[in-house]
């Protein structure tokens, strides 16, 4: 038997204090995923070494090295080296203040003993000699908190950058470098978001799963810098009809998955048909000759999101409706099969479209 999340955890926990390893996320990274076998080439390189050398211990630069390796997808490397030099700023900054505190407590006391001084002395040469070394005291306190406050600002701005465009990045990451929508792994990420946030509101959570008929087609005919354009097309209607277009992602080729919380199955599929139609009624030209290339056309899959489940499952059931909408003549909506008792009794007219065919 596999074991849970809490004994991973405890295991984890374990092996960080033998190995003395400092509790860093990066840390922890590795070995939680080292303990619960999540990444083979990970722990067949830990294995390896303990094999070599039983007493052999990671230290914090291994931990580091084998993030970098295997923890790290190649897209996410520049944005990971970017959060490390904003750990590295953000704990100099600590330090530079911790010396500040010591030299303002030093400070403090230098002033305590010089009233001292001037209270029991009663020799006024004796008194002026305190004087001139308060006076000194206090330039070397005043340049040392300016000097700081430019180091601190310095540093704030170089943080804010680096803050800046570290979301910059992880946006172009999770961006279709063509369409400029979501891309599969952002829409994972927010599906995830989506399922968790119905698991705990009860809310409906509806799926489409959209396909442009016969692209390979038009795409051999017309070639591949004709055919991106279509994409650009399909994903701006996509993105404009849909009520949050940052959910519309391109889930790869001429696909195109868009999540809908808060949205009953007929709803959703109500938006589906709404896709359909915009598409169906594009005209395509070339830009310079505005020559007619044809039409295109979409097909959807809908498909409704059951409490507690695996959200590939509510994947599946939307790509099983697609397939059917393929199946059946393309250019139309279909609903998934499982939900077609509960709609069986419904009149025509309360469905947005008779292309939409409950399957």
């Amino acid at each position: 038997l596999l074991m849970n999340d809490k004994e991973h955890l405890k295991k984890t926990i374990v092996m960080l204090q033998e190995h003395q390893l400092a509790a860093t996320p990066n840390n922890y990274a590795v070995v939680f995923c080292y303990i619960s076998e999540a990444n083979e080439a990970l722990a067949e390189v830990i294995n390896g070494r303990l094999k070599e050398n039983i007493d052999y211990h990671l230290s914090n630069d291994d931990c580091e090295d084998l993030y970098a390796r295997f923890l790290v997808a190649p897209e996410y490397r520049e944005i990971d080296s970017q959060y490390s030099e904003l750990i590295r700023m953000i704990g100099e900054s600590s330090q530079d203040l911790q010396r500040g505190s010591q030299v303002t407590g030093e400070y403090h006391r230098v002033l305590e003993q010089g009233v001292c001084d001037l209270t029991e002395s009663g020799d006024s040469g004796q008194s002026q000699e305190v004087l001139a070394k308060l006076i000194d005291e206090t330039k070397v306190m005043q340049e040392h908190t300016l000097a700081l406050q430019e180091k601190l600002a310095a540093m704030d701005k170089e943080v804010s950058a680096l803050r800046n465009r570290m979301q910059e990045m992880t946006a172009e990451v999770e961006r279709d470098p063509l369409t400029s929508l979501a891309n599969r792994r952002a829409f994972n990420r927010r599906l995830n978001d989506a399922c968790q946030a119905a698991d705990e509101s009860g809310e409906p959570l509806s799926l489409i799963m959209a396909d442009i008929d016969f692209f390979k087609r038009f795409n051999d005919t017309y070639g591949h810098a004709i055919g991106d354009n279509v994409l650009c097309h399909v994903s701006k209607k996509l993105a404009t009809i849909a009520p949050d277009e940052d959910l519309v992602a391109r889930y790869g080729g001429e696909e195109f998955i868009i999540i809908l919380p808060n949205m009953r199955i007929v709803d959703a599929a109500m938006i589906a048909e709404k896709f359909r139609r915009a598409i169906a009624a594009s005209v395509l030209r070339q830009a310079n000759s505005q020559k007619v290339l044809g039409h295109i056309s979409l097909s959807c899959g809908v498909a409704a999101y059951r409490l507690g489940e695996n959200h590939d499952d509510l994947i599946a059931r939307a790509d099983a409706a697609l397939y059917c909408a393929k199946e059946g003549g393309r250019n139309c909506v279909k609903i998934e099969k499982a939900l077609m008792a509960s709609h069986s009794s419904q009149d025509d007219d309360e469905l947005p479209h008779r292309s939409i065919q409950i399957q």
